[in-house]
């Protein structure tokens, strides 16, 4: 029987452990096309109870409210050579008061409308397929900016792509919900009936932007409508969006200024939707 010794079977063991090391390593891989999304599910507490309407409707209940659980659903479109879509948005699953249907039927809203404005806009720029270029692409983020209080306030980061364009382009899209009382917020619905709101928030926004060397241009933050579509309410304060070209240049990126609620405590509706911020400041 031949001597067995370390140098015999050193090539063995160098052997098994390659072996073991493949095997290992197979079994961490996924399969061919699975993936793992881990999705933000915090829980809401109930909310406070709307305020009495005039006359009475579905949302008028006097039970509590259940509270809800935010999960990440994926809207997924192939257009056949032409583009491709994937929106990632939110969806308020487990609540049993209807108030709550509110939110998931305007985020659909909105996920809707951002689809539908990039088709229209495939459909007038590249009709046809290009095989010099990459398809067109939508896609969408999102951040729950706040989830108390009574209120959702959302923010969509949208990216999209025109085939045969320089670069693809940004775009926020908000929505603020006034979930107690089963309402979808305009800006003006922050403040006291007749306030000036645009003049202050103007002011504001030119300031921190020129403080981050983030202006080139004032027109985009001027006290218009139309520069003040994407707000949304945060704990610190009111967060203004702005997309890319609207106060500066593309290689800037988008911008954003968050406006202390202190510094809008002279005009905020004491008795309106921010009532538990402007509280804390009176105190």
């Amino acid at each position: 029987m031949p001597h067995i010794t370390t140098r015999t079977i050193r090539p063995f063991i160098v052997i098994f452990l390659f072996l073991l090391m493949i095997i290992l390593f197979g079994a961490c891989q996924l399969l061919p096309g699975e993936s793992i999304t881990y999705l933000p599910t915090p829980t809401f507490p109930p909310f406070p109870q709307p305020t009495p309407a005039p006359k009475a409707t579905a949302l008028s209940s006097t039970a509590p409210a259940s509270p809800g659980m935010i999960i990440s659903k994926q809207l997924v479109e192939d257009g056949k050579n032409l583009y491709t879509l994937k929106l990632n948005y939110p969806s308020l699953e487990g609540a049993s008061d209807q108030r709550f249907q509110l939110f998931n039927q305007e985020i659909l809203k909105l996920v809707e409308r951002i689809r539908q404005d990039f088709k229209t806009n495939v459909q007038a720029y590249n009709a046809t397929p290009d095989p010099n270029f990459a398809p067109s692409f939508l896609t969408s983020d999102y951040v729950i900016e706040n989830g108390s209080s009574g209120l959702l306030s959302v923010r969509f980061n949208v990216s999209s792509y025109m085939t045969g364009a320089a670069h693809p382009n940004q775009n926020a899209a908000t929505l603020n919900l006034d979930i107690a009382n089963s309402k979808v917020l305009a800006l003006k619905d922050l403040f006291k009936p007749g306030a000036d709101y645009l003049t202050p928030i103007s002011n504001y926004c030119l300031q921190d932007l020129k403080k981050q060397a983030r202006l080139e241009w004032d027109t985009g933050a001027a006290p218009k409508d139309e520069n003040y579509q994407n707000w949304n309410i945060t704990p610190s304060g009111l967060l203004i969006s702005f997309d890319p070209y609207q106060v500066a240049s593309y290689a800037l990126g988008p911008q954003a200024v968050t406006i202390p609620y202190s510094a809008l405590k002279d005009i905020l509706n004491s008795s309106g939707p921010l009532a538990v911020f402007v509280n804390h400041l009176n105190n």
